[in-house]
């Protein structure tokens, strides 16, 4: 499989926009993403969260296609449900407060998926030099 983009391009851009996604929300020396905020606002993908029956009991997130569909439980029935293109749909177990590191993780995964190369072009020309963070990680850093 060729390789396209390298993995500090890919780091770099998402640094980019999370940068701008913080510039478009007015936010300064902030601690930790929103993920929820920038899935949502930022790439535009809803969340939802439903109760999965698949059976792989492993899959605790799924980005829908709007043409395969995710077998989940509502109301003590299993179905099989196409959600449409671009919704991220997260296990409903991971609402609770003991699950946030795992919602948040998992939203961030999800959002991954998701092919924005005309905004990854027009952030590359924008954000030349970023500055990494330490550790390369985002939560826990202040960010300029």
């Amino acid at each position: 499989m060729k390789k396209f983009t390298t993995n500090d391009e890919i780091e770099s851009l998402c640094e980019a926009m999370i940068k701008d996604f913080f510039k478009s929300r007015h936010y300064t020396n902030v601690l930790c993403v929103d993920i929820e905020g920038f899935v949502e606002e930022y790439l535009g993908i809803p969340i939802v969260y439903e109760t999965f029956a698949e059976a792989d009991p492993g899959r605790i997130g799924f980005l829908a296609d709007g043409k395969r569909p995710l077998t989940v439980r509502r109301e003590g029935m299993t179905q099989q449900i196409v959600f449409p293109q671009r919704t991220a749909v997260i296990e409903s177990f991971l609402l609770s407060p003991k699950e946030s590191a795992r919602k948040r993780f998992t939203i961030a995964h999800e959002g991954a998926h998701v092919r924005f190369l005309s905004s990854a072009t027009k952030l590359n020309r924008k954000q030349k030099n970023l500055v990494r963070p330490v550790g390369g990680t985002v939560c826990n850093q202040t960010l300029q």
